[in-house]
């Protein structure tokens, strides 16, 4: 009986740190980030991959046979590949078994020092393509299609959901659960981190809730690749309790600026520069300078 997937602790924080590395832009061999929609609930799972090049073309073999991304790339047709921090859309076609062979025999021969990946196989590098092309049955291969234009098309993407993200969800947060990833992470000069979409909604909350009619105009927005960088005049009335401070009844503009990083189309991870300074002088907490 052929040996099925089992995820243990050790293989786990491989994943883990293979995971880290790649989202901090390193090198990690021919591994790669694959981010693809679940196939019932629709939620985006991101997982490290490893790559097999071949002629010009890439190709995604399933090392532990039908897991769950195998199904689920399945079912999408398309995904996200995240290599050096840029993210581009891509489709997939998957192969017959005995197109699939070759590709297979390539991928064991080039990680045959990876020693967790040998149990589930029951050739070696040096059997025959028609060994592998029996084994190619269990061990699914998919070759990368890039799509003309998709990477400026998620570009344009990552530009709409950043507009959303301040022109609706600022004073509707149920929308964070649409636009934000759930490993969402928010860099705040002088915070701790933010982590997770709730604890954004609450952070926004604080700022509508002692600004009831904020508001903001976009003075520049610019993307590339997975990032998009935005510039904003913020206003609105000071009605509520601030940081410990009682409503003035003050009116004040102050300017923002974030830059966002995107995984898997939604907004993955953030770094916010409010004019903190000047907000608190004109709310009268910081004497204004000069």
């Amino acid at each position: 009986m052929r040996q099925p997937f089992h995820m243990t602790g050790g293989l786990h924080m491989v994943s883990i740190i293979i995971t880290t590395l790649l989202r901090l832009g390193l090198p990690v061999g021919p591994s790669a980030l694959l981010s693809v929609a679940g196939r019932t609930s629709g939620k985006i799972y991101t997982i490290p991959i490893t790559l097999v090049e071949n002629s010009g073309t890439s190709f995604l073999v399933a090392a532990f046979g039908e897991v769950n991304w195998v199904r689920n790339l399945r079912a999408a047709g398309q995904a996200y590949l995240t290599r050096r921090r840029r993210t581009e859309a891509i489709g997939v076609v998957e192969l017959e078994a005995k197109e699939a062979a070759p590709i297979l025999k390539q991928f064991l021969r080039e990680s045959q020092r990876v020693s967790f990946i040998k149990p589930y196989f029951r050739v070696t590098p040096h059997s025959s393509l028609a060994d592998f092309e029996q084994e190619a049955l269990h061990h699914p291969v998919f070759r990368i299609v890039r799509k003309k234009g998709a990477d400026l098309m998620s570009t344009e993407n990552n530009k709409t959901l950043v507009r959303r993200f301040y022109e609706e969800g600022v004073h509707n947060t149920a929308l964070f659960d649409e636009l934000l990833a759930p490993t969402y992470v928010l860099h705040l000069p002088g915070s701790p981190l933010i982590v997770g979409i709730e604890q954004a909604k609450q952070l926004m909350v604080t700022y509508t809730s002692a600004f009831p009619d904020l508001q903001l105009t976009t003075e520049d927005l610019v993307a590339e690749g997975d990032k998009v960088a935005i510039r904003n005049t913020w206003r609105g009335t000071h009605q509520g309790a601030f940081q410990g401070l009682p409503p003035t009844g003050k009116h004040v503009t102050f300017t923002g600026s974030d830059f966002f990083r995107f995984m898997g189309g939604k907004i993955a991870e953030q770094w916010a520069d409010l004019d903190a300074l000047g907000l608190m002088q004109q709310l009268g907490e910081i004497p204004a300078i000069g």
